[in-house]
């Protein structure tokens, strides 16, 4: 039976640099940790890049790295590949890179739609550059860093 969530549109947000990105993604968390989002998700394309994230906000918020020897998901911040995503729902998702480099091909199109489609409410979608083909057309924000 179909059912409709309650949640804001998609939002993707275009930046320029990796500083841009990882500012951007850390203020995104604390906003959605300040609206009391208990379950936020951090989807990466790859374990790697999941860990590198994961290394760089861990410093920055609490957040949590879930790998493929993850046990089970813990209410918080996580951070993980969008492999280990499918069948797996959190209240907000965030994806880290949603560009054209990190997912051009076109054997990458289930792998980002199972990261989309993780999200019960809340979508935001930060592109390091000219977003993927196969988001819908939809107005990006261009990200400033100064307006970070």
């Amino acid at each position: 039976m179909p059912f409709n969530r309650r949640g804001e549109e998609p939002q993707l947000s275009v930046v320029s640099s990796e500083d841009e990105l990882l500012n951007a993604v850390e203020m995104d968390i604390r906003n959605l940790q300040s609206k009391g989002y208990h379950y936020v998700a951090v989807i990466c394309k790859t374990a790697e890049e999941s860990a590198r994230v994961h290394d760089e906000l861990h410093s920055r918020l609490p957040v949590r790295l879930v790998t493929k020897e993850t046990p089970n998901f813990q209410k918080g911040t996580l951070v993980l590949p969008a492999y280990l995503a499918k069948g797996v729902e959190f209240d907000a998702v965030i994806i880290y890179d949603g560009s054209a480099e990190r997912y051009g091909r076109e054997t990458e199109r289930k792998l980002f739609y199972t990261a989309c489609t993780r999200a019960m409410h809340l979508l935001h979608i930060f592109s390091l550059g000219e977003p993927n083909r196969f988001l819908p057309s939809v107005k990006a924000k261009t990200m400033i860093a100064n307006s970070l």
